[in-house]
């Protein structure tokens, strides 16, 4: 083997090594992308916080857009919101009307969301009535 054999076998190695390293690079960077969470930016009512028995919705925005998604809000009494959706308005903003009066106690507001890239997510925050 000559010495410009021996380099543009050195040479080759390298190039291919660059490119297998680019394209892990790729590949880590655009799964984080793909399944990247999208995040909570506030509840209605707040987490831990306290209300008045004529709360009639729950609400929950995202910082990016949201396919399809539910709310159940459970009470001392069981279930109560009545119907779940995306705004049409704020398609980030998923809420639940809910039935009147309340009565006072602990609430949990469960949620399921698909976002815009089909990635599911989960969650649930309580505030108090009364």
């Amino acid at each position: 083997m000559t010495k410009g054999t021996r380099m543009s076998i050195q040479s080759h190695r390298r190039r291919i090594a660059a490119v297998a390293l680019a394209g892990a690079t790729l590949a880590a960077g655009g799964g984080a992308v793909a399944f990247a969470h999208t995040e909570e930016v506030s509840e209605y009512p707040a987490n831990g916080s306290k209300v008045g028995t004529n709360t009639s919705k729950a609400t929950i925005t995202f910082g990016e857009q949201i396919k399809s998604g539910k709310l159940v809000v459970r009470g001392p009494k069981g279930v109560v919101s009545r119907t779940s959706r995306v705004s049409t308005t704020n398609v980030k903003k998923l809420y639940a009307t809910l039935k009147r009066p309340l009565a006072k106690g602990r609430y949990r507001a469960t949620w399921n969301v698909t976002a815009a890239d089909g990635h599911k997510q989960e969650g649930s925050w309580t505030f108090r009535v009364g």
